[in-house]
């Protein structure tokens, strides 16, 4: 279902951007005015939530079977207490960010990155997102609605904060518009990078998905050290790296390589120095286990010899450079000569789940 409905969704997705554009041509959108209400903006969310419905449902029932755990796609089910919420508890959704992009709109840092669907399924309407709220709100008459609405938040004003909330997040602002906009945009970006196994070259990522409007936002995890057995714990991570919706990798062909090569010349320096293989056979086996790195400085301490610590030291830093420099230089054409190009996937991955076949690299 959803491979035959996304043509529908690009060009909803296409038809959305312009229409976006073009409140943000119109109205001066700075973090003064974000929060303005404007009747205007309903019609927008008329258009625009009606399809976050559709493509939400339409992601629950391509991804069901791939989390039999989770609640089964129904043919009624609602967009947000069903769809919405499978989705998050699948892939993180709601925690995920998206940044403005365009400069068409004066807003700060903190007002140009957007959690379009945190809270999403939340039953506690000051919880709920206001494009929401505002969208409920839309579907009925203004004329009558707003004069209700505005006496409401007059006679709550001064006796009931929570009420006063309420009330307010039934107008529409650019923000309503912009959150409601970004959930599409999120969405539509999920379902363009399906299969959850799908990986695209760096070089041929495009974080904005054909947005004038948006791009998503990545992580980059690295690795510091490649001396002992891989796992999440030699990765350097961002400290909110599961905000991210993509997440770039390298290959693990490419970590694979980067180890053998280290292998390859530290067995070298080591069948150059017998005196560490006599050192190293002499040890009780429990020490035997501990990281190479270790044994190694223990070794410098027991001979004194550190100069010979050192050099394996250096092949490290040597082989980590190399890794740090293929990415910090960003040339595409070097990395696919080498075939040392990451991959972006969507970042699914939860707390201490691991993000590479740390078994294969580590057997290989």
């Amino acid at each position: 279902m959803l491979a035959e409905n996304l043509p529908f969704y690009q060009r909803e997705m296409r038809i959305m951007d312009e229409q976006l554009h073009k409140i943000c041509v119109d109205n001066c959108i700075t973090d003064v005015s974000l929060e303005f209400p404007n009747l205007a903006y309903g019609k927008f969310l008329l258009s625009t939530v009606p399809f976050i419905e559709d493509l939400a449902k339409d992601l629950h029932q391509e991804l069901a079977a791939q989390f039999p755990h989770l609640a089964a796609y129904k043919e009624k089910e609602k967009f947000d207490y069903d769809s919405l919420k499978f989705l998050d508890n699948a892939l993180n959704l709601t925690s995920k960010q998206i940044q403005i992009e365009t400069d068409l709109v004066i807003l700060s840092t903190k007002n140009k990155t957007l959690y379009p669907l945190l809270n999403a399924y939340n039953k506690d309407q000051l919880e709920r997102p206001n494009w929401m709220v505002a969208y409920q709100n839309s579907k009925h008459k203004y004329s009558s609605v707003l004069p209700s609405t505005i006496q409401s938040v007059a006679n709550t004003s001064d006796k009931n904060d929570t009420a006063l909330s309420i009330y307010t997040k039934r107008i529409p602002t650019a923000k309503t518009v912009l959150e409601a906009a970004g959930a599409y945009f999120l969405l539509f970006s999920v379902a363009k990078s399906l299969p959850l196994n799908k990986h695209v070259f760096y070089g041929d990522f495009d974080p904005k998905f054909g947005s004038t409007i948006f791009k998503t936002t990545f992580t980059r995890p690295i690795f510091t050290s490649f001396t002992d057995n891989l796992d999440n714990s030699t990765l350097k991570k961002d400290d909110d790296w599961q905000k991210s919706l993509f997440i770039v990798k390298d290959t693990d062909d490419y970590i694979i390589t980067l180890r053998n090569q280290y292998d390859t010349m530290l067995n070298k320096a080591m069948q150059e120095n017998p005196d560490f293989l006599a050192f190293y056979s002499k040890l009780p086996d429990n020490q035997k286990n501990n990281s190479f790195g270790y044994i190694i400085h223990k070794y410098g301490e027991a001979t004194g010899n550190a100069e010979w610590y050192n050099s394996i030291n250096s092949i490290n830093i040597q082989i980590y450079n190399d890794y740090i420099s293929n990415w910090k230089n960003q040339n595409i054409a070097f990395m696919r000569a080498n075939k040392t190009e990451p991959v972006v996937v969507l970042n699914t991955y939860k707390d201490d789940e691991p993000i590479y076949d740390f078994a294969k690299i580590n057997n290989s």
